[in-house]
């Protein structure tokens, strides 16, 4: 309830205003219900659940109720910025080979103090590069394509990590980008799902990280220890250990993941970007011939 109406708020006054607001209390104990019964805008789609079925279940809950071309996601704790609808919709509507939109944010503390801008902005190619390491969306900031969940049977379906997961697999079907500006005010505060759950997070993005690496490089689980590869791709200049082998790994690694980019151009300038860093390992020369556009050996 103290940040609820912020957020509720942000959304009604939107300049775009042809949507449905399908709001889902997860058997809330505060005053949220009789809150969210006395608001009479005939958008609002109230879902109000008799037991407790966590994140998940209150997102497939609340998915079960969409109607509209797009869906768009905010926690009860953030903010929307007026303008954030109209420009994600329009964005998509104006790039249609783009199917999952996220936004830079302006991170707030819990009285909604300005802590930092937090630039997030990437393009396809890099969101799925980022997809190896960690989860590039913050939930709040998304906007994506309903068709895509039915035509392909996606959903939230995880516990844990339940929104990087469906990314993942939605963008096996569609293009994603993240733009430079700040749409949302997202909060952080001790009482957070990302801050009571991040043991269980962790966990859960382990294991989709090691999903996803497999596709790349089919058997590397069982020759390196994902969590610490994981770390070391995050800052390679700086951690030591098995230095050699995941050199090696990154570098092949680089190389699968490059075959998936079609365009010569972005591919060459992808390629150099993530191997500045580890020229000096031998397997660089094997890449010559990718960056030159050819099969590689």
């Amino acid at each position: 309830m103290p940040y609820l109406p912020l957020a509720v708020n942000s959304i009604l006054s939107q300049s775009f205003t042809d949507f449905e607001f399908i709001i889902v209390d997860d058997c809330s104990h505060d005053d949220t219900p009789r809150y969210l019964k006395s608001i009479t805008d005939e958008r609002i789609v109230l879902v109000i659940l008799p037991e407790n079925k966590g994140v998940t279940g209150a997102l497939q809950e609340g998915m079960k109720c969409v109607n509209g071309k797009y869906v768009a996601r905010l926690d009860a704790d953030d903010i929307a910025k007026p303008h954030r609808l109209q420009t994600q919709v329009d964005f998509l509507e104006s790039n249609p080979k783009i199917g999952l939109l996220g936004s830079s944010i302006e991170l707030i503390d819990a009285s909604g103090k300005l802590l930092s801008h937090v630039n997030l902005a990437k393009d396809d190619i890099e969101i799925r590069w980022r997809f190896l390491v960690k989860n590039p969306f913050f939930h709040s900031t998304v906007m994506f394509r309903h068709d895509l969940l039915g035509k392909h049977n996606l959903g939230y379906t995880l516990k844990h990590g339940e929104d990087y997961h469906l990314w993942v697999e939605m963008m096996r079907f569609c293009k994603g980008a993240i733009s430079a500006e700040e749409l949302i005010q997202y909060r952080t505060h001790q009482q957070s799902w990302t801050t009571t759950k991040g043991k269980e997070q962790e966990r859960a993005f382990d294991e989709i990280n090691g999903q996803i690496l497999e596709r790349y490089i089919p058997g590397l689980r069982k020759k390196i220890d994902v969590p610490n590869f994981v770390e070391w791709m995050r800052s390679p200049v700086r951690i030591r250990h098995n230095q050699t082998l995941f050199k090696d790994t990154y570098i092949l690694l680089v190389n699968s993941f490059a075959e998936t980019e079609l365009d010569n151009n972005v591919r060459r300038t992808f390629i150099e970007s993530k191997l500045r860093h580890v020229r000096d390992n031998s397997i660089w020369m094997k890449l010559k011939s990718v960056l030159n556009g050819k099969a590689h050996e």
